[in-house]
């Protein structure tokens, strides 16, 4: 793992860190890092986060990353967002427009 990488997720696990501070580094992250399958998992995993504007964002990202590097894994993004609509309604909407996006822009 690189760096900048390692450098994400400590600062992602902080316990100091604020949920503004997290989304500037979960939008970063899409422009810094190539890896999709690692930006995949890193949005994956804060798209459960208790704070709204954090797990929003990065289901959000989940469709950037279907338009910017035309490759997601769908049926893992597919388990993880079914668990979302199913204890958080509240980001249906969100998950409703990374799945448009992720079929605008993966073919399958």
């Amino acid at each position: 793992m690189n760096h900048l990488k390692e450098e994400i997720l400590s600062v992602m696990d902080s316990s100091t860190i604020s949920y503004i501070e997290k989304c500037r580094i979960l939008l970063s992250a899409l422009s810094d890092i190539e890896d999709w399958r690692w930006l995949q998992e890193l949005y994956l995993k804060y798209a459960l986060d208790q704070n709204d504007s954090v797990a929003g964002l990065s289901i959000t990202c989940i469709g950037h990353i279907a338009r910017i590097h035309q490759n997601i894994d769908l049926p893992h993004v597919h388990k993880v967002f079914q668990h979302i609509s199913e204890t958080r309604p509240n980001l249906k909407g969100r998950i409703m427009d990374s799945l448009d996006d992720i079929s605008a822009f993966i073919t399958s």
